[in-house]
């Protein structure tokens, strides 16, 4: 499906790179699932982190998506997020910096995505 990209939409876009910014919707949401179908086998910190932040990008576009398409947006997000949480295994910490933990980890449900990875990276967590 695609979406509309109105003026909220990008106004949300418009605080990321250009890589995000320029995205279509529907490419976002292609990119998830792209994530949460490689997650299982990602063993790269770094790269991982940056992949979360399209995650990051949906919950925000969640709110400002026309009204028409957010039931189809919600449904399409909440079943890639469900195939991601069966890749990952849930972690106590966010693997950002100390400072940006904390800052997660007051909002612990609405970044519940930062709280988990696959398990090459989740067995180096300190538990």
């Amino acid at each position: 499906m695609e979406f509309k990209k109105n003026e909220s939409i990008k106004s949300v876009l418009s605080n990321y790179s250009s890589s995000i910014s320029s995205s279509a919707v529907e490419d976002l949401l292609a990119s998830w699932k792209l994530v949460a179908n490689r997650a299982k086998d990602e063993s790269e910190v770094d790269e991982y982190l940056n992949d979360l932040t399209v995650r990051k990008v949906l919950g925000e576009l969640c709110p400002v998506v026309e009204r028409a398409e957010s039931e189809a947006f919600e449904r399409e997000l909440a079943s890639i997020d469900s195939l991601f949480k069966e890749n990952t295994l849930p972690i106590p910490r966010t693997l950002w910096s100390e400072e940006a933990n904390k800052k997660y980890s007051q909002e612990k449900e609405k970044y519940w995505y930062y709280f988990r990875a696959p398990e090459s990276i989740a067995k180096s967590v300190d538990h």
